[in-house]
C-alpha cells in the first residue's frame, strides 16, 4: 500500500457552500471508510472581517433553526425514540476547536450501536475526558451490529418473540399493520384478523402491542386518533378487547398504507408485521393524515422516518401484493411471506356465522351476516347453507323468547335467503314464522307482518312464502273471529278482506270470502230497508258512518262503495224530477240529500262524480252516433252495450239501452234508430 495516498477527489456534487460537503446515505462504517474520510481536507476560503461576520450570523442562525427543529421534533415523535440497536452518529474534532488557528480539519463521522433499554443499576460516574483523535479508530473497531433474526432461524427458547402468519420475530413490542380495503372484505379478512388474534394470544402480560388498518385512512386500534399512541400490554383484558373491536371492522376502500406505516415506524417497535392482499393506491400527494411526513408514496414515507424497526411483510392471497410487499420487507431487512388463497372450509363459515350471531350491535350482526352470505354465494355446499340458515332460525328463536321481534326478524330472513328458494322449510324455520305472526298480533303492531308478507312476495311460489302465507292468513282469521265477538263487525271484515284480497290463494281465502259477502249482503239490506221506509236521508247517515269507523281497513272500500250507490240513485230521482217538472219530488229528494249528509264534503265529492259520468257517457254516445254509418253492426252493438255498463245511471245509457232493445231480432226489419234526444239538458243540486 503507497505510504502516502493521496486523497481523493470530492465530486462537484458532493460539495456544499465554503468549508463543508455532504454525502448522501447511510455514513460508512468500515475501517477503510473512516481512514479515507481521514484524508478528506477541505481547506476554507481566507476569511475577512466581514467573512468572519457572516460566519458568525451564519452560525447563530444555525444554532437557532436547529433548536426550532429540536423542538418541533420532540413534539411530534414519540417519547422512546431509540430501540434496540439503534444507530447514532458520534463526531470527534481532530483538534481543539478553541485553538483552531489554520485549516479546520473535516470531522470523523462514525457509526456506533447503542442500547436503549434501561439500565437497573445507575452508571458509574467516569471522569470527563477530552476527545482524541483515535477515538473514531476505536470505535470503528468495535463488534459490528449483529443483523436482523430471519425467521427461518431458530430463536432461543427463553427469548421474548412474536409471530404473525409463521414470520417470527423477537423482541417485547409489536405493532400489526393490516389492509382493510374493500378487497379484504369477507372471509379473507376474517382469516387475517383470526390470524391476528392468535398472534396477540400468544404474546405474555409484558409484552406489547399495537394495531393499524388502513383503507384510504387509518385506523388505530380501539378507535384512538392519537399522533403519539402508546402500545398495549398483552393482558387478558385488552386481548379480548382487540376481538371484539375487530369483529366491528368493515373492509371498504382503497388500499393507502402510508398513513400507517408512518405511525408505526415512528413508534420504533420491536418489529412490525404488515399483510395487504393488493397494489398500493397511494400517490404522491401529502397525506392528510400525517402532514409533517415527507410527500411520496409508500416507500417515501420508510425511507423518511428513523426507525430501527423490521417490518415483516405478508403478501395475503393475491399475487398482485408480491412485489410491493416484498420491496418494503427488503428495505427495512425484515422478512417476506406469500400466503396463497385456499378455499373457503365449512367449519370457517359456521365460525363466521358463530361471530355474527355473538355481536349484540344489530348494525354489526348484519354487516358480518352480509359477508357471511358474500362468501356462501362464491359456492358453498347446500348442506353448508342448510346448517349455517338452520343456525341462524335457532338464534331467531331465542330472540323471539327475549322478546326483540326486529332483530328476530332479520335473523329469520337471513337464514331464509341462505337457502334454495324451492327447499322444505326447516322445522325451525317454521316454527320461527308462527311465532313472528302470533307475536305481531298479541302486540297489535302490523309492521313484522307486513314484513313478513313482503317476504312471501319477494319469493312468491317457494315453500317457504306458501308457509308465511298460510300463517298471516289463519292469523288474520283467528283476529276477525275475535273481533266479530268483541262486536266489531268493521275490523272483523277488515282481517277478512286481508285475508281475500292478499293472500287468495290461501286456505282459508273461500272462508273469509263468504265472511266478507255476508257482511256486505247486511249492510245493502239495512240501507234498503230504510230506503223502503221513504228515509233514504237515514240510510245515507248509517253508511257514512260505517265509512268514517272504517278508515284506513280493507272494509272502507267496500262501504264507500254503496254509500256511492246510493247516492247516485237518489240523484238519477232529482235529475228524473227535473225533467219531468216535478218540483215538489225535486224539493223532497234534495231535502233528503242535504239532511243525510249534513255539510258532508263527500257530497260534492259524489254530486262532481255524477256529473263528470254524466258528461262522459253523452260525449261517447254523441261520437257513437256520428259514426254509426261507418261502423259494422255488431261494432257498434258492443260499443252501445259499454256505455250501459259503463255508465248505468246516465242518461246516455238509457238512449243506448233503447237502441239495443230496438235491434233485437223481432224488430231487425224496421233498421237502425235514428235521433236520440240526448241533448235535453239536466241540471244537477
Amino acid at each position: 500500500m503507497d505510504p502516502d495516498p493521496q486523497p481523493p477527489v470530492v465530486p462537484s456534487r458532493f460539495r456544499n457552500r465554503r468549508d463543508g460537503f455532504r454525502y448522501p446515505g447511510a455514513p460508512p462504517l468500515a475501517a477503510t471508510s473512516a481512514k479515507l474520510l481521514d484524508g478528506i481536507e477541505v481547506v476554507p476560503r481566507h476569511l475577512s472581517d466581514t467573512s468572519k461576520q457572516e460566519s458568525a450570523g451564519w452560525l447563530s442562525s444555525a444554532i437557532l433553526h436547529g433548536g426550532l427543529l429540536l423542538m418541533i421534533a420532540l413534539i411530534v415523535s414519540p417519547a422512546d425514540l431509540g430501540g434496540q440497536g439503534m444507530r447514532t452518529l458520534r463526531f470527534s474534532f481532530s483538534q481543539d476547536v478553541g485553538q483552531m488557528q489554520g485549516p479546520i480539519a473535516i470531522l470523523d463521522v462514525v457509526a456506533v450501536e447503542t442500547n436503549t433499554e434501561p439500565d437497573p443499576s445507575p452508571p458509574d460516574p467516569q471522569p470527563a475526558t477530552k476527545p482524541s483523535d483515535d477515538v473514531a479508530e476505536k470505535v470503528v473497531q468495535q463488534q459490528q451490529p449483529p443483523a436482523v433474526q430471519r425467521s427461518g432461524g431458530a430463536l432461543p427458547s427463553d427469548a421474548a418473540h412474536g409471530s404473525f402468519f409463521g414470520i417470527e420475530a423477537s423482541g417485547h413490542e409489536f405493532v400489526y399493520v393490516l389492509d382493510m380495503s374493500g378487497s379484504m372484505n369477507g372471509m379473507r379478512f376474517r382469516r387475517a384478523a383470526r390470524e391476528l388474534v392468535r398472534s396477540v394470544e400468544t404474546l405474555d402480560a409484558s409484552q406489547k402491542f399495537y394495531v393499524l388498518l388502513f383503507n384510504d385512512s387509518t385506523t388505530q386500534l380501539l378507535g384512538s386518533t392519537s399522533i403519539a399512541p402508546n402500545m398495549m400490554y398483552a393482558t387478558r383484558e385488552n386481548k379480548n378487547r382487540l376481538g371484539n373491536w375487530l369483529n366491528t371492522m368493515n373492509p371498504r376502500g382503497g388500499t393507502d398504507p402510508r398513513s400507517a406505516l408512518h405511525l408505526a415506524l415512528r413508534m420504533n417497535p420491536s418489529a412490525i408485521f404488515m399483510l395487504s392482499d393488493g397494489k398500493f393506491s397511494d400517490d404522491k400527494k401529502r397525506s392528510k393524515s400525517m402532514p409533517f411526513a415527507t410527500a411520496g408514496d409508500t416507500f417515501d414515507v420508510v425511507n423518511s422516518v428513523v426507525s430501527t424497526s423490521p417490518i415483516h411483510t405478508i403478501a395475503y392471497e393475491d399475487p398482485e401484493s408480491c412485489q410491493n410487499m416484498q420491496r418494503l420487507a427488503n428495505l427495512t431487512s425484515g422478512d417476506y411471506r406469500f400466503i396463497q388463497q385456499k378455499p373457503v372450509s365449512e367449519q370457517e363459515l359456521v365460525a363466521m356465522a358463530k361471530v355474527a350471531l355473538a355481536q349484540t350491535s344489530p348494525e354489526i350482526r348484519s354487516s358480518l351476516l352480509v359477508e357471511l352470505r358474500t362468501e356462501l354465494a362464491k359456492g358453498a355446499s347446500d348442506e353448508t347453507n342448510s346448517k349455517i340458515a338452520e343456525r341462524l332460525a335457532a338464534s331467531c328463536l331465542e330472540l323471539l323468547a327475549i322478546p326483540r321481534v326486529d332483530d328476530a326478524f332479520e335473523l329469520f330472513v337471513q337464514s331464509v335467503q341462505l337457502r334454495d328458494r324451492q327447499a322444505v322449510p326447516l322445522p325451525d324455520q317454521i316454527d320461527a314464522i308462527e311465532k313472528l305472526t302470533q307475536q305481531s298480533m298479541a302486540d297489535g303492531n302490523d309492521l313484522t307482518r307486513h314484513r313478513l308478507s313482503r317476504l312471501a312476495k319477494r319469493m312468491i311460489g317457494s315453500p317457504i312464502a306458501t308457509r308465511i302465507n298460510d300463517a298471516i292468513a289463519e292469523t288474520l282469521l283467528v283476529e276477525g273471529q275475535q273481533l266479530e265477538n268483541d262486536r266489531k263487525p268493521l275490523l272483523a271484515i277488515d282481517r277478512y278482506l286481508q285475508i281475500v284480497q292478499q293472500y287468495p290463494k290461501s286456505d282459508l281465502a273461500a272462508t273469509s270470502r263468504l265472511k266478507s259477502d255476508r257482511f256486505e249482503q247486511q249492510v245493502r239490506e239495512t240501507a234498503l230497508r230504510l230506503q223502503q221506509q221513504q228515509d233514504v236521508s237515514a240510510a245515507i247517515v248509517f253508511l257514512r258512518g260505517l265509512v268514517s269507523q272504517s278508515k284506513s281497513s280493507a272494509a272502507q272500500p267496500l262501504v264507500a262503495t254503496i254509500l256511492q250507490e246510493l247516492t247516485f240513485q237518489t240523484l238519477v230521482r232529482y235529475r228524473d224530477a227535473g225533467m219531468a217538472h216535478d218540483r215538489v219530488e225535486k224539493n223532497k229528494v234534495l231535502d233528503q240529500l242535504e239532511k243525510g249528509f249534513q255539510d258532508d264534503p263527500l257530497f260534492d265529492e259524489l254530486r262532481t262524480q255524477f256529473a263528470s259520468q254524466e258528461r262522459a257517457a253523452r260525449r261517447q254516445f254523441s261520437r257513437l252516433l256520428e259514426t254509426q254509418h261507418q261502423t259494422a253492426l255488431p261494432q257498434w252493438k258492443a260499443q252501445l252495450q259499454q256505455i250501459v255498463d259503463q255508465f248505468p245511471d246516465s242518461i246516455a245509457a238509457g238512449f243506448a239501452q233503447r237502441h239495443l232493445d230496438a235491434m233485437q231480432p223481432r224488430n231487425h226489419s224496421a233498421g237502425r234508430v235514428m235521433g236520440s234526444g240526448i241533448n235535453e239538458s239536466v241540471s244537477l243540486p
